[in-house]
């Protein structure tokens, strides 16, 4: 009986960390569609992808990615630049949308879990509240890692569209030809060592997080 409890307990965590990655990305990438949209393109919407439903943003393997090093992605949002009045700021701002809605997201569920924290029980049973945390702190982790990780300028990531600007026509040449081999040699290294992503994030990570918990424990002193 208690190896069975035992294992519904894990299969409920999993299912809580897969509910948290597909939450992650469909914000992530209806950020990128909503943005392109109002800067003019329509081809998000005739893509289907102005929308907050999972189905259409979400990758399987990316889903799977994050449930095993806190990093993975969503089905990229497919633009057309020549709509924007500014194609290269609309190119920018499109693909800081995207992260931007991360640390929002992040921050957000950093709030949420510290509310959860000091609130007391809310009435609700043990193993809810455990849940409730554990999903709100998996959507804090996996979407600073996306926020912060998109950012890297490398196809396919944001961070090729906002900081692909300033590097040269050479420079993004040799970015296309290699791109395929430097994003298998990242991925086989973050499957490798799961600790790679935490060497550099988690600093910022828990400063923001930190940060947080300080400013609701004053609020709430406060507000006793």
């Amino acid at each position: 009986m208690i190896i069975l409890l035992e294992a519904l307990k894990v299969l409920g965590s999993f299912g809580i960390w897969f509910l948290a990655a597909v939450v992650v990305v469909t914000v992530h990438e209806y950020a990128h569609a909503f943005t392109s949209w109002r800067l003019g393109d329509k081809l998000p919407k005739f893509n289907r992808r102005l929308t907050l439903n999972p189905v259409s943003h979400t990758d399987i393997v990316g889903i799977l990615f994050f449930m095993a090093t806190s990093f993975g992605w969503g089905r990229p949002v497919e633009i057309s630049p020549k709509h924007y009045k500014d194609k290269k700021k609309g190119v920018v701002l499109v693909g800081l949308s995207g992260p931007i809605a991360s640390v929002m997201l992040a921050v957000a569920a950093a709030v949420l879990v510290k509310v959860l924290s000091i609130s007391g029980n809310l009435n609700l049973p043990i193993y809810i509240l455990d849940y409730l945390s554990q999903f709100f702190s998996k959507i804090y982790l996996y979407s600073f890692n996306l926020a912060i990780i998109s950012l890297i300028p490398m196809f396919p990531f944001d961070g090729f569209m906002v900081w692909g600007k300033i590097i040269s026509p050479k420079g993004q040449f040799k970015l296309f030809q290699y791109q395929n081999l430097m994003l298998t040699i990242f991925l086989v290294i973050i499957l490798i060592s799961k600790d790679f992503i935490d060497i550099f994030i988690a600093p910022v990570r828990n400063i923001v997080g930190g940060s947080i918990s300080g400013i609701i424990e004053l609020i709430s002193m406060a507000v006793k």
